[in-house]
């Protein structure tokens, strides 16, 4: 009986080893590779705006400025005031390289709010132009998201 119990605990040890060695095999650590990029091009002009640029667009006044314009331009809709809805809806758009706001979409609005999405989507096309983004030196088009958040306060 001992050696029964020897033979299989000497089988079973030989197939864990066996299958830990084949698995190493097949999952091997990824190469790491280096590309010389020294003669090809920073970025590629496809037309479609850039989603990350040298210098990012900038609101008129800063970060400050623009928080400010959104709470200035921004009105609570009153059927959403009173279902008492709240949330925040993330708006995309795009920034051309003059500055100018287009393509403006939502991305994630808010369930069963509707006119709150519509409400972000208008203050967001009514915006000034903003100071354009640039790559190498030259104004080119970024597409931007932002969240805008709609909350409620107690006027107490």
């Amino acid at each position: 009986m001992k050696k029964i119990v020897w033979i299989l605990f000497l089988f079973v040890g030989f197939q864990s080893v066996k299958a830990q060695s084949t698995q190493n095999k097949l999952h091997k650590p990824s190469t790491v590779c280096y590309m010389d990029t020294s003669n090809t091009p920073k970025t590629l002009n496809t037309g479609k705006p850039y989603i990350i640029v040298e210098q990012m667009p900038t609101f008129p006044g800063g970060q400050d400025s623009l928080t400010s314009y959104l709470k200035k331009h921004t009105v609570y809709p009153y059927s959403a005031k009173t279902k008492k809805i709240e949330g925040t809806i993330y708006v995309s758009f795009v920034i051309s390289d003059k500055g100018t706001i287009s393509q403006v979409k939502i991305l994630r609005g808010i369930t069963n709010a509707l006119e709150l999405d519509a409400e972000a989507l208008k203050v967001i096309k009514e915006m000034p132009n903003w100071i354009p983004p640039k790559q190498d030196g030259k104004n080119v088009a970024t597409q931007m998201s932002l969240p805008i958040k709609f909350i409620l306060r107690d006027n107490k």
